[in-house]
């Protein structure tokens, strides 16, 4: 019973191979749309983690311009005399 039905089937897709080419280009587009939709997770997961990089980078460097503004000052008050403050 299985093997006659699954005899008709593919006697049917051997029959009409316009039918398997048919099947062929709707798996490769299911395929490739699978590949981006995880390519697309992977990327925006990476792109995350790049933008809180970037941004601890940013107040890491904040913290230490303030720092060197602050000395840069001082140094200038003392070269001009100024130590009051």
């Amino acid at each position: 019973m299985v093997d006659e039905a699954l005899a008709t089937v593919v006697g049917a897709l051997i029959g009409q191979p316009e039918k398997i080419a048919l099947l062929l280009v709707v798996l490769a587009g299911a395929w490739r749309w699978l590949r981006e939709l995880f390519r697309e997770r992977k990327e925006d997961h990476q792109q995350d983690t790049l933008m809180e990089r970037l941004m601890s980078e940013d107040q890491r460097l904040r913290i230490e311009n303030a720092a060197l503004r602050q000395e840069n000052q001082a140094l200038r008050n003392r070269l001009l005399g100024n130590d009051h403050e």
